[in-house]
C-alpha cells in the first residue's frame, strides 16, 4: 500500500473518530444524492427514482433496429445471493453469500462485500471484504440446548456517497463499517453487546443513515420466558456510541421488523418504525422523543413496508391466514394498507408536542395472497400480489381506480405457470419444491416499471388523474429471475439475476438529468424556532470495564428536535450514580475498580437536568 493510500485512510479515521463537532456539521445526507442509490429502497427510500431521459425497455437479443442506448452494457457472473446492489460514487457495491472458489473447495461460504468501479466497467471488483460469520450459533442453559441457529445470509447495506461510507450488518448484528473507496475496516460493533443481550438477534432490518446518525432495528427472542425485545437505536456513526434507544419487550412471538424511514411530520424530521404489533411510533430522528403512535387496521399485523411520499405515509402489514393457498399450497397472508397524512407543518390551532394516538386516515384491505408489495407515488397508490394483478388506489379515499393482469395483458402472450413457479423459482432458492412469486415495483420518469422472480418485466405508463385509473401497459417481456428491485442511477438501470448483475443504459451517461431533492430538514424548517423542546446525554448507553473512565455531555435541542447547542457543566444538574463516582465539574463518569455478584453486569443510570427537562444515560459494568 503506498503513502497516499495510508493518509486517504487516516484522513476518514480522524473524521469518523470525530474531529468535528457531531452536531455543527450540516451533513443533509436524507435525499440530497438523487442520483444514487445508497440503500435497497431508493435515495428517498420509497422506490422512487427523480431522473429522466430514459427507458425501461429491456434490451432484446436480436432487435431489428439495435439502440446502442439500451444494450446490455456491463454484465458482472458467478454472483451469488439476491441483494440489491448499491450505487454511488462511480461504484457498484454488493452483498454476496460466498464466493465459487470456496463452493469448488467444498468450503462453508463466506460472506463478502464485494466492489467494483463503474466507470471502467471492470469485470474483477476493487475489492472484497469478508464479512466473518458463524455457521451455527448455540445458546446452552445447564447443557441443554435452547437455541440453535443457522447462519447463511449476505450482510445488509446501506452507503453514504458524502463521508464515503459503507455499513454492513450481518444477520448476527454485527454492524462493520468500511472505507467505501477502499474496502478498510473503520470499525465494528456488536449490536447485543450494545444491548447487554446474550444471544444474537433473530432479526436485523437494513439501518438508515440520516446526518450523522445511523439507525437500527433488531428483535431479540428469549425462548425460556416466550418474550421478544425489540430495539431501535441511533448510534453515532462516527465511533457507534448509542445516542439514543428505545426498547419494546412483549409476550409475543419472534418479530421480522421493517426497516425505518425518515419523514416530515410537524416541522420535525421523524423516523416511523414499528416496534410492536399493530402499531407504528413517530419518533424525533435526533433526540429519539416519540412524538406519535398510532394503530393500523388490525392489532396483531406486522409491517412489511413503510413509504413516504408527497406528505402521505403508507404502511404495508399482514396476517398469515389459517388456510393455504389452495393452487400453490404455501402460507397465504391477508394484506392491508393504512395511509395516513403527515402535515409538514404545525396547524394554528396544533402546537402539542404530546404523544398522540390515532388511526389511518384510509385503510385498504388488499385480499389474501402469498406475497404483495406496493408503491406511493403522489395522490395514487400502487399494490401487486403474487398473482400479478396490478391494482390503482386513490389514496385519499382508498377507493380502487382500476387494475391489470400482468401475467395475462395483450401485449404479449401469457405466461405459463411453468414460468411463474417451477423453473424459475427453483433457480432462486435451489429447492424442489415452488416457491411464490415476488414481484418488485420502481417508478421514475411517469413509468411503473414491474418485474418478478418469475422473469417479468412490464412497463407500465403512469399519468396524473385523480379519478380514474391512468395505468397502460406499455411492454412486456419475459426475462430471466429478477430476484430484488432494479436501481437506477445516472442513466443506467442495474439488475440482479441469478449468478449475475447486469447494467443497461449508455456508454455516455453524462446528460443523465434529475430533479434535486432538499434534504428532509429544510424541508421541515427545523431551524426555525429556538424553543428548547428536549435534552439529551451523550452517550445514551455505554458498556465499561471495572476501572474505566467515560466523558459525558449533555446536548439542547429546539421543540423541533434541531440542535441548539451544548449545555455548560455549571447549567446541569448531575445526580450521583448508585455505581462508582460521577465528577460533577467535568460530567466523568468513573467505573467502580472491582466487581461483585451485585455489581457484575448491574445497569447504572446517569442523570441530568437542565431547567424543565431531563434525560439519563445507561452505563452497564460488564466483567473483564
Amino acid at each position: 500500500m503506498n503513502i497516499s493510500s495510508w493518509t486517504v485512510i487516516l484522513l476518514r479515521i480522524f473524521i469518523c473518530l470525530g474531529s468535528f463537532s457531531f452536531l455543527e456539521s450540516s451533513h443533509p445526507v436524507c435525499g440530497a444524492e438523487p442520483m444514487t442509490w445508497p440503500r435497497f429502497d431508493g435515495p428517498q427510500y420509497n422506490r422512487i427514482s427523480r431522473e429522466s431521459r430514459f427507458d425501461f425497455q429491456w434490451p432484446r437479443e436480436t432487435p431489428s433496429t439495435p439502440d446502442l442506448s439500451n444494450l446490455p452494457l456491463w454484465t458482472l457472473p458467478q454472483l451469488s445471493g439476491n441483494s440489491t446492489p448499491l450505487v454511488f460514487n462511480n461504484k457498484l457495491y454488493l452483498a454476496l453469500t460466498g464466493d465459487h472458489q470456496s463452493r469448488k473447495k467444498n468450503k462453508p461460504p463466506s460472506s463478502l462485500v464485494s466492489c467494483w468501479n463503474i466507470k471502467n466497467r471492470d469485470p474483477e471488483f476493487v475489492y472484497q471484504y469478508q464479512v466473518p460469520e458463524k455457521t451455527k450459533v448455540e445458546k446452552r442453559e445447564d447443557g441443554k440446548l435452547l437455541l440453535l441457529t443457522e447462519i447463511n445470509q449476505p450482510p445488509l447495506l446501506v452507503g453514504d456517497p458524502l463521508l464515503r461510507q459503507l455499513f454492513c450488518l450481518t444477520s448476527q448484528g454485527e454492524l462493520h463499517v468500511l472505507d467505501s473507496d477502499l474496502g478498510h475496516l473503520l470499525w465494528k460493533k456488536s449490536l447485543s453487546q450494545i444491548v447487554g443481550l446474550q444471544t444474537i438477534p433473530v432479526s436485523v432490518a437494513t439501518p438508515l443513515i440520516f446526518e450523522q446518525c445511523l439507525i437500527i432495528s433488531a428483535s431479540w427472542s428469549d425462548p425460556d420466558k416466550k418474550t421478544t425485545t425489540n430495539w431501535l437505536l441511533a448510534l453515532d456513526r462516527r465511533n457507534g456510541q448509542v445516542v439514543w434507544g428505545i426498547q419494546s419487550q412483549r409476550q409475543s412471538p419472534q418479530q421480522k421488523l421493517p426497516a425505518a424511514i425518515p419523514a416530515v411530520y410537524r416541522n420535525q424530521v421523524v423516523v416511523v418504525a414499528q416496534l410492536e404489533p399493530g402499531k407504528i411510533r413517530l419518533i424525533q430522528i435526533r433526540t429519539g422523543k416519540q412524538i406519535a403512535q398510532w394503530s393500523l387496521a388490525d392489532p396483531q399485523v406486522l409491517v412489511q413496508e413503510l413509504l413516504f411520499e408527497s406528505g402521505g405515509l403508507a404502511v404495508l402489514s399482514s396476517s398469515p391466514q389459517k388456510q393455504t393457498d389452495n393452487k400453490s399450497g404455501e402460507q397465504s397472508f391477508q394484506w392491508w394498507i393504512d395511509l395516513f397524512d403527515l402535515p409538514a407543518e404545525i396547524g394554528s390551532t396544533t402546537t402539542s408536542r404530546t404523544k398522540i394516538e390515532g388511526k389511518a386516515a384510509t385503510q385498504i384491505p388488499l385480499g389474501n395472497s402469498q406475497h404483495t408489495t406496493v408503491l406511493l407515488y403522489e395522490k395514487r397508490l400502487f399494490a401487486i400480489n403474487t398473482e400479478g394483478i396490478l391494482r390503482e388506489y386513490k389514496v385519499s379515499s382508498g377507493k380502487m381506480l382500476g387494475e391489470i393482469s400482468l401475467l395475462d395483458s395483450p401485449v404479449m402472450p401469457p405466461l405459463t405457470e411453468k414460468d411463474i413457479h417451477a423453473e424459475k423459482a427453483d433457480s432462486v432458492t435451489n429447492k424442489k419444491e415452488s416457491q411464490p412469486v415476488i414481484h418488485h415495483l420502481l417508478f421514475a420518469n411517469q413509468q411503473l416499471l414491474a418485474t418478478s422472480t418469475a422473469g417479468l418485466w412490464c412497463r407500465v405508463d403512469v399519468k396524473n388523474s385523480d379519478d380514474k385509473s391512468v395505468m397502460k401497459v406499455k411492454s412486456r417481456q419475459q426475462v430471466d429471475c429478477v430476484l430484488a428491485v432494479p436501481v437506477i442511477s445516472k442513466g443506467r438501470i442495474y439488475v440482479r439475476q441469478p449468478e449475475s448483475l447486469t447494467a443497461i443504459g449508455p456508454i455516455d451517461n453524462t446528460t443523465a438529468v434529475s430533479t434535486i431533492l432538499e434534504p428532509l430538514s429544510i424541508l421541515a424548517k427545523e431551524k426555525a424556532s429556538t424553543t428548547p423542546g428536549e435534552i439529551i446525554v451523550s452517550p445514551g448507553m455505554q458498556a465499561l470495564q471495572p476501572g474505566w473512565k467515560q466523558k459525558f455531555q449533555v446536548q439542547l435541542y429546539n421543540d423541533r428536535g434541531f440542535f441548539l447547542r451544548l449545555l455548560k457543566p455549571e447549567e446541569i444538574q448531575w445526580s450521583e450514580p448508585v455505581l462508582g463516582k460521577f465528577e460533577k465539574k467535568t460530567g466523568t463518569y468513573f467505573a467502580p475498580q472491582k466487581l461483585t455478584n451485585k455489581t457484575e453486569n448491574a445497569e447504572n443510570q446517569i442523570k441530568a437536568k437542565y431547567k424543565s427537562f431531563s434525560a439519563h444515560a445507561t452505563i452497564r459494568i460488564d466483567s473483564p
